[in-house]
This record gives C-alpha cells, structure tokens and sequence, in this order.
C-alpha cells in the first residue's frame, strides 16, 4: 500500500536480512505492474510509477537497516531524479527521510541533519502525522552524540506523535531513543525506569523482537551502573529469546556482549565461559554471512589464547584469521590479524 509508505518510516517489524528481501520483492512486484500496463496503454499509468518508486524507497530503507548506505544512497539518486519528472510530495518527503538515515548510518551527522531537518518540514507540510514523528525520531538518533538533552526533547516528541496516532511499536522505537539520550546524560535510573516500561509494553502487545531488543538495552543500562551480573542476566535472557525467534545475527551480538563481559573479569573460570560465548557467537556471525563480525570474534578467540599463553593455539588461529581477511578482502581484518601475529611472535 503505497499511501502507508510503511516501509519507509523507520522500523520493520522483521529483522533487517528478511526486510530486505520483502522490500525486494515488493520491488520486483511493482516493476511487473508497471511493465504490464505500460504494454497495455504503451506508457505505464503514473500510479504503477510511483509504486515502484516507493519499492524503491523500501529497498533503500532495508539496505540502510542492514548497514549498506552506499547502496541505499545509490537507489536514492535514482529515486530523487525520477521525482523531478514524477512529482510527489510525500514520496518526497519519504526519500528525505531514508537519505537523512543513509548518511547517518555513514557517519556523516551533518548531512543527516539537513536531510532530516528537511524531511520534517516536508512531512509538516502534508500534516502526515506518522511521518513528522519518523522524522523526529532519526533527528534524536543524529543528535545523541552532540546533545544528548536535546536528543531527549526529540526522542519524547517522536513517542507523543506515534501514540496519538495509536502506533504503539513505533512508540516504542522513540522509548530506545530515549532510553540512549537518558544513559548518555548519565541518567541510568531515569533510562532503567523508561526501560521497564518499554519492556511491558512490548509483552503486552507480543513484540518479541521488541522485548529482545529493550533487553539488550536494559542490559546496557546496568553496565553503565556497574552491575555486570545483572548485565549478564539479561543479555543472556536477550540472547535465548533471539534463538528462540531464530534471530541468529542479533544473538551472535548478544553473546558476543556476553562474551566481553566474562573476559573483562579475566579469572580462569570466566576466561572459560567468555571463551564458550566468544565462539558461539563466532559461529553464529558466519552462519549469518558477517564475516568481518566473525573475524573480530577469532580475534577475541585468538587474545584469549595468548592471555592463557597458548601461543601455538594463537599463532594458528591469527594465520587463519589473516588468510581469511585477505580472501575477503577486509582490510580491518588483515591489520587486526598481522597485529595478533606480531604480538605472539614477540612473546616466542
């Protein structure tokens, strides 16, 4: 349904590998449409049109969830130069929005500003509810690490605006938000507060995906605190729920944050769950296809071997590291693994 633009207001309710190929589909769906009335009437209606070019859209939202702004930003183009010819307002107001979480997701805060800045004032214009607090809420995101209260005043008005138009899961998207801006103020007993409600929420209304993740959140709420079994308490409870959802990419970072809390204490028995954890989520992250994530956990794998002085179990571990890094052609993991190799090497 194009009026929604469901796709393109921040926030599937799938995990982003799965949203992208709905929205894929969606796409080649739209492109099938098109193709078929335009053999019928020799032009395609203006309707089918911008069908494809809100699949479009929806396939830059997924690609951005999935961490490839560079691909988003390339159908982006596409999208902002067929609306010249095609005009559409909230279509483009949408494509502000996806651009402003594109340049986010690269870093580039202030390009994201702008876009975002524009989006709202695209979305006010229409009086498209949904979409202004959309807005608002990527501006928190951009926000929460230059200002952090004003990331909260955006946060709060981006849950106002979802619950008056009674979209309680995007509610809850602002509810994190908030919960970020809360712990960077270092407010942990406002953000655990904000948490526990987020938390309810999301078991009232059966979001496990939105429990897991307030989970997670809770967990970092009580790192912050410095009550590391309580941070382990609940990224574990986080982690079984994503396995249970068969949710693999979000568990493996689960017991990954398992993992680093275990070695962080560095007593043998610890050491050894750390260890357990570390290579469940490195099977995990691979399984998955993140293999520069499942080359940073061989990492961990290989200091944990050195710490423990097994430098030969370390030596074959960082070579295998190295020659995995080179075949992917992943420079962070070539550095990283010629880093190990050099420490081992000095201790022999």
């Amino acid at each position: 349904d194009r009026a929604d633009l469901d796709a393109v207001f921040d926030g599937f309710a799938l995990a982003p590998k799965e949203a992208l190929i709905a929205a894929a589909a969606r796409l080649e769906a739209a492109r099938a449409r098109r193709k078929a009335s335009s053999d019928e009437d020799g032009g395609g209606t203006c309707t089918h049109q911008a069908d494809e070019l809100a699949a479009m859209l929806a396939v830059a939202d997924a690609q951005v969830a999935n961490e490839r702004p560079q691909a988003a930003l390339q159908g982006l183009r596409e999208v902002r130069a067929a609306l010249e010819k095609l005009p559409d307002a909230k279509l483009d107001a949408a494509s502000l929005h996806v651009l402003a979480k594109a340049h986010f997701v690269q870093g580039e805060a202030r390009e994201a500003a702008e876009r975002a800045e524009a989006a709202l004032a695209a979305f006010r214009g229409l009086g498209h509810a949904v979409g202004q607090a959309a807005a608002l809420n990527t501006l928190a995101q951009v926000a929460l690490a230059t200002d952090a209260q004003r990331a909260l005043q955006l946060a709060r008005a981006a849950h106002d605006g979802f619950q008056q138009v009674g979209d309680a899961r995007r509610a809850a998207m602002a509810q994190r938000t908030a919960m970020g801006a809360h712990l960077a103020l270092g407010e942990t007993t406002e953000a655990l507060h904000v948490a526990r409600q987020l938390l309810a929420a999301c078991q009232a209304g059966a979001d496990r995906q939105g429990e897991a993740a307030t989970m997670v959140l809770i967990a970092e709420v009580y790192a912050g605190m410095g009550n590391a079994d309580e941070e382990l308490r609940w990224t574990h409870e986080a982690a079984e729920l994503f396995r249970a959802m068969g949710d693999a990419r979000n568990e493996a970072a689960a017991r990954y944050g398992i993992a680093k809390v275990y070695l962080e204490r560095a007593s043998d028995g610890e050491v050894d769950r750390g260890r357990r954890a570390a290579a469940e989520a490195r099977t995990l992250f691979a399984g998955a296809g993140e293999w520069d994530k499942e080359l940073v956990l061989a990492g961990v794998a290989c200091a944990v071997h050195f710490w423990r002085g097994e430098a030969d179990a370390a030596l074959a571990l960082a070579r295998e590291s190295l020659q995995a890094a080179e075949a992917r052609g992943c420079r962070r993991g070539v550095a990283d693994a010629l880093q190990a190799l050099a420490g081992v090497h000095l201790t022999r």
